[in-house]
């Protein structure tokens, strides 16, 4: 009766319904009391599956094209409705960063990134191109570098990038960025009428996902989601996979 026992208990949340705090019935002795354990806030790890029989095809594409000797150096995936390139699988190993443009310079971000794996030494270099032709590949493993919402990105940094065309280098670069207007100055206008013609069979237009594949995979994030639901959600995502995430996520924040 004077003795105490202690256990571990792990448990996993499956659903994001429900109160965050844990429950305990426990009896003892014919008697029975509860216990609530405040402040169970757990990291919620959401990673949407890679989606669309296109993209599919277009990762296929690349993968095969990232064997051969002329691998290319830039891709350029042009559009309005997101790639999901965080959940696609690369057939060669590689380490996938994302640049943001944000306060700090992406030359920098990228010279951190290529340090801290060891493809470049930690010194000056001349020019952004100078840096990434220098890079070496000793461990087997492809850097990919992701440059999200390249709409925003200044003319010197599109200067820069233009000007690692001709590398040999051992560094993809993966160029995102929209196409509707809406954002991006003429020196972004103008670079990416200038991909299409310097480098054509690596430009690519990012449609959205087809009527069905936008029902299947709301349906594959919401499990027994109601048809009022679903058909509300497909509305309002433009069968744009980025739009469904976040509007998933509004709903559970609610």
């Amino acid at each position: 009766p004077n003795g105490y026992a202690i256990k571990k208990i792990t448990v996993e949340q499956n659903h994001f319904d429900g109160i965050p705090e844990l429950l305990f019935n426990i009896q003892i002795n014919g008697t029975e009391s509860t216990v609530m354990i405040e402040g169970i806030h757990g990291v919620q790890i959401f990673e949407p599956p890679f989606f669309g029989d296109e993209r599919k095809a277009l990762v296929e594409k690349l993968n095969n094209d990232f064997k051969s000797a002329t691998k290319p150096n830039i891709i350029c995936l042009w559009g309005d409705a997101q790639f999901q390139y965080k959940n696609c699988t690369w057939s060669r190993p590689a380490v996938v960063y994302t640049a943001a443009f944000s306060e700090l310079p992406p030359e920098k971000e990228i010279k951190n990134f290529l340090e801290a794996n060891r493809y470049i030494e930690n010194k000056s270099y001349g020019s952004f191109s100078s840096m990434i032709s220098n890079c070496k590949n000793d461990f087997g493993k492809t850097p990919i570098i992701v440059l999200d919402d390249f709409h925003n990105a200044t003319k010197d940094f599109i200067e820069q990038i233009k000007a690692i065309k001709t590398l040999s280098g051992e560094v993809i670069f993966i160029i995102c960025g929209r196409i509707d207007f809406s954002v991006g100055d003429i020196n972004y206008l103008n670079f990416v009428s200038w991909t299409k013609k310097e480098i054509p069979s690596y430009c690519f237009n990012i449609e959205p996902l087809t009527d069905d594949e936008t029902k299947r995979f709301i349906k594959v994030l919401i499990n027994g989601i109601p048809n009022y639901a679903l058909e509300k959600l497909f509305d309002l995502s433009m069968k744009n996979p980025l739009f469904i995430v976040q509007y998933i996520g509004q709903f559970r924040c609610h």
